[in-house]
């Protein structure tokens, strides 16, 4: 009668406006086809990270989480559009003084492996995610948020910043042995010995401020105190033990 049943049906597994057309195999002149068909996203079934595959160290780089279906199709219309605040822990990165962070939906910095909650609205991240790494490494990243879980983690390449170089006089180096050598205590009570030479401090601010003031062998402030903020760099150079 010109009619077949497809016992196990069709299925169709990437959303959107979708067309199917059967012909037959005998005689491909006869085909028939059907169009405008929607197809939705399933059910949530895991999340996937998107972000850039480089980031300089102490800098912050803004991550999207996507929940996906198990076609990869993102969650965001029909019946199965995931719109939650989601408790994430992630990992994958290591510390370097400061531990590696995102920030939540109300933009507060959460160390890797503490819940950091994030608003996905139709299926990808609308609010937190701003990620900052501090150890140079491949870091692997992760978010898990109960039974579900990224697919595969971010691969993220972490570079030391660029030191711009110093226009200033570069320090003199001398070869003889040093004859004198000068006792001070830093601001962490540690004793360090520093033989009699020319000597250049930097400063490099990665996030937030810092009040940097310079001072002499002797404790007397030599310069005004300098505020200075995340991205910025100042090189002092000092003489101890006399002129060289």
């Amino acid at each position: 009668n010109g009619i077949h049943t497809f016992a196990s049906g069709i299925t169709l597994k990437t959303s959107g406006i979708k067309s199917v057309t059967a012909t037959d195999v005998s005689s491909s002149s006869v085909s028939g086809k059907q169009s405008g068909i929607t197809v939705w996203p399933a059910e949530i079934d895991h999340f996937t990270i998107s972000g850039n595959s480089t980031q300089p160290s102490g800098t912050a780089q803004i991550i999207t989480i996507y929940a996906r279906d198990r076609y990869e199709n993102i969650c965001s219309e029909g019946p199965n559009t995931y719109t939650a605040n989601v408790s994430f822990v992630f990992s994958g990165a290591n510390v370097k003084g400061l531990a590696p962070k995102v920030t939540d939906k109300n933009n507060l910095a959460k160390a890797f492996g503490e819940p950091t909650t994030i608003t996905i609205t139709s299926g990808a991240s609308s609010a937190g995610g701003d990620m900052t790494l501090y150890k140079a490494e491949t870091a692997l990243i992760m978010a898990r948020a109960g039974s579900l879980a990224a697919s595969q983690p971010l691969s993220v390449e972490v570079t030391e910043p660029a030191v711009p170089p110093d226009p200033g006089r570069p320090p003199q180096v001398d070869n003889k042995k040093p004859d004198i050598q000068r006792t001070f205590i830093d601001n962490f009570l540690r004793r360090e010995k520093y033989a009699a030479a020319r000597y250049r401090t930097i400063v490099i601010v990665f996030e937030g401020s810092v009040v940097v003031a310079p001072y002499d062998e002797n404790g007397v402030k030599v310069d005004q105190a300098t505020v200075m903020k995340a991205g910025q760099k100042v090189a002092q150079e000092a003489v101890i033990g006399g002129a060289i």
